[in-house]
């Protein structure tokens, strides 16, 4: 039993450290930030996330907006925003209850009239273990594949914010991700459009995104 469990242990730590050199390997080919890119911040208080995990999720995040000429930050609040910054809350909702297995939940929304992004913990953690079961990987790297299915969410809805309700048929403004696309390292399905990159050169909704100035 004890061998059984090294062993079991041994697998689980070789496929941690693939998962590691495949997204370090990723995150070396993003493409670089241009001289012109845009500033957003998400603002981020309090969160259960492991460090691992928060890890991965801020560098997908930063890593899918910086190949489109955005440039975003992570901030504990709105006070570390710059003043004139433009930024986008964002709140993780712990449940303990999720809905049934038939019912598709929604992991991620943007709510325009509060500025907020909304993102199910419990809907990303059942879609990081559904993308590990189909791609075969071990239950041991649920930090890792919880980080990219809540980085990619988070772009996504983060590109509700800057360009509004419409989806797209491919690429990151789709409506619905597969899970096994949403845990996979390697996958190029979070890239975007040509016309949607044009669009972020317009001037930003106040509606959509919030912009910090000084109190008179």
């Amino acid at each position: 039993m004890v061998r059984m469990r090294t062993r079991s242990r041994c697998r689980a730590a070789l496929a941690l450290c693939a998962w590691l050199l495949i997204a370090r390997g990723s995150a070396v080919a993003a493409e670089p930030l241009r001289p012109e890119a845009v500033p957003v911040d998400l603002v981020l208080r309090a969160h259960l996330l492991s460090g691992v995990t928060m890890r991965v999720m801020t560098r997908e995040v930063t890593r899918i907006w910086a190949s489109a000429g955005v440039a975003v930050t992570l901030r504990q609040n709105e006070l570390q925003v710059p003043i004139d910054g433009r930024f986008v809350r964002l709140l993780f909702l712990e449940s303990t209850r999720c809905p049934d297995q038939g019912v598709q939940p929604v992991v991620g929304q943007f709510r325009a009239d509060e500025r907020r992004i909304l993102v199910s913990m419990c809907a990303a953690t059942r879609a990081a273990r559904r993308g590990l079961a189909q791609r075969h990987e071990s239950p041991e790297l649920l930090p890792i594949a919880l980080g990219y299915v809540l980085g990619r969410i988070v772009a996504h809805e983060l590109g509700h914010a800057l360009l509004g309700a419409a989806h797209a048929a491919d690429g990151l403004m789709r409506a619905t991700f597969a899970p096994a696309v949403l845990t996979d390292p390697r996958s190029h399905h979070f890239g975007l459009h040509d016309d949607d990159t044009a669009r972020l050169s317009a001037p930003m909704p106040a509606a959509r995104v919030a912009v910090r100035t000084a109190h008179p």
